[in-house]
């Protein structure tokens, strides 16, 4: 616990000279409040909670950082959604939500370029969710349990990699 503790802390440290937020493979279970903190001051453009534990995305995020342009959340196997008002986030372009529980198409900004959702548990599409997402230039959609009626639907788009 004090290895990651302190594993964080220094990734903290360096955020405030990068504006890059890397919290990857740090065990954690909730983002702690001192990210916010150390880096109250500095322009974050990219963050990555990958490969944790955590079990959702704190709405804290958008406010404390609303220049993100890059957001990493693979692997934390029980995030099924993201906080209202994300896709508020007009500089965000490219998120991968993969290896989680999502089950539908998150409602994304118009600055949105890349979404992979690869891997997570998304058996149905609908039109409405496909109109959100339509001018990405890819989203990833493989290793999804999708019903045949949403392949169909999807192989219309060449912006969706479904294999």
């Amino acid at each position: 616990m004090a290895q990651e503790a302190a594993l964080v802390a220094k990734r903290c440290q360096e955020a405030k000279e990068t504006g890059i937020v890397n919290l990857s493979n740090c065990g954690l279970k909730d983002i702690p409040q001192a990210l916010y903190f150390f880096v109250k001051n500095t322009d974050v453009t990219k963050l990555d909670i990958s490969n944790n534990q955590l079990t959702r995305v704190p709405a804290k995020i958008l406010k404390a950082f609303p220049l993100l342009v890059e957001f990493k959340c693979a692997n934390n196997a029980d995030i099924s959604s993201l906080p209202e008002g994300f896709s508020a986030l007009e500089h965000l372009s490219h998120v991968d939500l993969s290896q989680n529980r999502f089950t539908k198409l998150p409602f994304v900004g118009s600055s949105m370029k890349n979404l992979d959702l690869s891997g997570n548990m998304i058996q149905t599409v609908t039109q409405e969710e496909i109109e959100n997402v339509f001018n990405l230039e890819s989203i990833k959609l493989n290793n999804n349990p999708l019903e045949n009626q949403s392949k169909y639907l999807l192989q219309k788009y060449a912006n969706f990699i479904l294999h």
